[in-house]
Formats: C-alpha cells, sequence, structure tokens
C-alpha cells in the first residue's frame, strides 16, 4: 500500500463549491440589505440593495441547480435560497408600498 490522497467532503468539490459560493455572495448582498435598514438609508435605496440579493438568490439557485452539487448541500441550499429570495422580493414590496416608508411613491406611479 501507499499513502493516497484523502477525499475532500462533498462541499469543497468544485461542482459543489463553485455554486456554494453564489449562495456566499447572495447572502453578502442580504447584509448590505441590513446594513441599510440599520443606517437609515432611504427606503428606495434598500428596495434597490434589496432586488440586488433577490437577483443573487436566484443566480444562487441557479448554479446549485446544476448538474454536479452534492444532493446534501442542493437541498438545504435551494430551500435558503428560496426562503430568502422569497422574504427579499416581499420586504422590497413592502419598503416601495408604504407610504410611511416611502413618502410620495403612490403619487410617482399616477404621474
Amino acid at each position: 500500500g501507499g499513502w493516497s490522497k484523502p477525499k475532500p467532503p462533498p462541499e469543497l468539490e468544485e461542482t459543489t463549491a463553485k455554486p456554494l459560493s453564489a449562495l456566499m455572495v447572495a447572502f453578502a448582498q442580504e447584509c448590505l440589505c441590513r446594513m441599510a435598514e440599520l443606517s437609515g438609508k432611504a427606503a428606495g435605496t434598500r428596495a434597490i440593495l434589496g432586488m440586488g440579493a433577490v437577483d443573487a438568490f436566484a443566480a444562487a439557485a441557479t448554479a446549485l441547480s446544476s448538474h454536479g452539487v452534492d444532493k446534501a448541500v442542493k437541498g438545504w441550499a435551494l430551500a435558503e435560497c428560496q426562503a430568502r429570495r422569497e422574504m427579499q422580493r416581499a420586504l422590497c414590496f413592502w419598503m416601495l408600498a408604504t407610504p410611511a416608508q416611502n413618502p410620495g411613491f403612490g403619487e410617482l406611479v399616477a404621474l
């Protein structure tokens, strides 16, 4: 016998690690949304950042759906993408539709 190189865990295989890196980008975008909220940014700015998070979670879900991603990782990661994407989408809608969050938005839409 001889020494053989150990096989890396599934999440470190290239076919799984690359889609997981897309998920990390989406998490980072979500952090930017929270930072904007905590720093008192306007609702429109926060909605734009939120839609960026929606897009990032959609891109991560697409990457995770590709062939070769470890099934165990794919299961929880796709569920996480879907839940967070829908949450961000709802928050964006609420920010733009709530007059207290975005005064004058209704008038802008009507014009």
